[in-house]
């Protein structure tokens, strides 16, 4: 599971180091390699995926009917902008330059857990999203599948 979130530079090119923490959750390749996918994510990030976790969200995705237009046009948004990857050596992942782009990412972001994924933030887009002032108050009974306190 994903959690927690730590800032890390970034350097022009895009390599950006990965958490330990999050390496140990991703997949490996059949050379051993640590290996994943990567996607333009929501509210301006980016999504992490290992590719168990991106093939069960894709099989979520593909039990949905694409019957309608805008089906469709999100499942080719969605899929069209993920990007599998191959970490180096030294754990490192290079962030492709239209990615960057659509995140706002330049020499720092912030590696968030998620639960199921990872997401790579802005750090003053992270701190908007972030500002819920150390409570879940705002988020009301969402913690609590019953609803009761």
């Amino acid at each position: 599971m994903f959690l927690n979130d730590t800032a890390h530079a970034m350097t022009q090119n895009g390599r950006v180091s990965l958490p330990k923490r999050f390496q140990k959750e991703l997949s490996r390749d059949e050379s051993g390699n640590i290996c994943g996918v990567l996607t333009i994510g929501f509210e301006g990030c980016l999504f992490l995926f290992s590719e168990d976790g991106f093939k069960s969200m894709y099989a979520e995705q593909n039990t949905q009917v694409f019957t309608t237009p805008e089906a469709r046009k999100r499942q080719r948004l969605f899929f069209s902008r993920s990007h599998e990857f191959t970490l180096d050596s030294s754990g490192r992942l290079i962030v492709p330059e239209r990615f960057r782009e659509a995140a706002g990412l330049t020499d720092e972001v912030v590696m968030v857990g998620a639960g199921d994924r990872a997401e790579i933030w802005n750090p003053a887009k992270w701190a908007e999203e972030n500002s819920l002032d150390g409570s879940f108050d705002s988020l009301g009974n969402g913690l609590d599948p019953e609803g009761q306190a």
